[in-house]
């Protein structure tokens, strides 16, 4: 005899139900605003540019704070960021762009 089941009702064993607030959406004008206020800030350079490399490369605060230079390939213009330092537990490559490859961001690399 062969059961079938819906996928509806058992999908939440397969996967983590996603909750409503695990999405950080911000406003675009918002967002717009944040970016004019950093360019003003005058405060420390490296805070400034751990931001603006933060949102550049998509990762999270505490995988920026604790880049090591040795993680960073710029020959091949990658960020590999250790198993031990990211969510998912495994290795991460960041692919580099040009914009978080040049200016003040690389000279603290």
């Amino acid at each position: 005899m062969e059961l079938t089941v819906p996928i509806a009702e058992c999908i939440h064993h397969i996967s983590p139900a996603l909750r409503q607030d695990d999405f950080r959406l911000i406003d675009e004008k918002v967002f717009g605003q944040f970016l004019r206020d950093l360019e003003a800030y005058s405060g420390a350079g490296v805070i400034k540019d751990a931001l603006l490399f933060q949102i550049l490369t998509m990762t999270r605060p505490d995988e920026v704070r604790g880049a090591k230079q040795q993680e960073f390939d710029l020959e091949k213009a990658t960020w590999t960021i250790p198993a031990e330092r990211v969510k998912m537990r495994r290795d991460h490559v960041v692919q580099l762009s040009e914009s978080e490859e040049c200016g003040e961001g690389k000279k603290s690399l």
